[in-house]
């Protein structure tokens, strides 16, 4: 296995809302992509948006995480089932998810996911 592949891997343990992470790494190295896939993986097991609290030490950070989660929520309401269910498994999700999951997040309001600075 690749170093890279090893990296995704624990990318995609570490987006798991079950278990409880301390995420600490250098610039660049995907700190944005694991959180922005921690809160996707919330809001897809039922978690309200008005429920997650995401911290960043600046408002840059916490306006990307934002702007990156509404990109691939925007980009899941345009998939076709079967490339959703790609999608879904490489965020580490394996169950069958389709677009009736992807319905109850259009309940919410996004407007209430708060990424707040610290």
């Amino acid at each position: 296995m690749k170093s890279n592949d090893m990296a995704t891997l624990a990318q995609i343990q570490a987006s798991n809302p079950y278990d409880s992470t301390w995420l600490s790494a250098n610039a660049g190295s995907g700190k944005t992509r694991v959180l922005t896939d921690r809160v996707a993986r919330l809001l897809l097991e039922g978690v309200s948006p008005e429920n997650i609290l995401c911290l960043t030490y600046t408002k840059a950070a916490a306006s990307e995480m934002q702007n990156r989660l509404f990109e691939r929520l925007g980009k899941w309401a345009m998939l076709d089932d079967e490339s959703l269910r790609i999608s879904l498994t490489q965020l580490g999700i394996e169950q069958g998810l389709n677009k009736k999951h992807l319905s109850k997040l259009e309940l919410y309001s996004l407007e209430q996911l708060r990424c707040q600075e610290a």
